[in-house]
């Protein structure tokens, strides 16, 4: 199909229009698996959750030359979130591991098995309180994040739709104007 000016569709869209539409796809993503903040025990979707920040992050740094504006503080958050999720999902297989080592049973004083088992415990402990910090912080970021208004401001940054009628862009943003 062409256009007016002989082109194809094809040839008249940009790396911008479609980082644009790849960013826009990665935020939404992300956005809808944020609930998995808010069910702490539940690992596999905050395991879903760090993935998809990790595809927002390789994509904005992808298509980040597109735009003016830097896109490099929104990279620099979401990689501390990824890092959070990620912390998190190390400690979520360690306790699991763990768990599976520490059969309920009769323990006797002294012997190997009550040396494994009470060193099992002893990390069991610490990776279940390395856990609870790294959920902590992807929390707190998450709702600074909330506060903030991060991914709405970073939408409307790669946001690469033409302006509806009324408006007009200013650099990347829209401002309405009288008509």
């Amino acid at each position: 199909m062409r256009k007016g000016d002989g082109r194809t569709l094809a040839e008249s869209i940009t790396f911008r229009q479609i980082g644009s539409d790849i960013l826009a796809a990665r935020l939404d993503e992300l956005d809808d698996l944020s609930t998995a903040l808010y069910r702490p025990l539940k690992t596999g979707p905050l395991h879903k959750m760090r993935l998809a920040a990790k595809r927002l992050r390789y994509a904005l740094e992808l298509f980040s030359p597109c735009w003016t504006e830097s896109l490099a503080p929104f990279c620099k958050s979401i990689a501390k979130l990824q890092t959070s999720l990620g912390e998190l999902n190390d400690c979520d297989v360690w306790i699991a591991d763990l768990g599976s080592m520490l059969p309920e049973g009769e323990e006797s004083p002294g012997d190997e098995y009550s040396q494994k088992r009470n060193a099992a415990l002893w990390m069991l402990d610490h990776f279940v309180g390395e856990r609870t910090s790294h959920f902590r912080s992807g929390l707190m970021r998450w709702h600074e994040w909330d506060r903030t208004a991060f991914l709405s401001t970073l939408s409307d940054i790669v946001d690469d739709r033409p302006p509806a009628l009324g408006t007009e862009r200013s650099g990347n943003r829209e401002t309405s104007i009288e008509l």
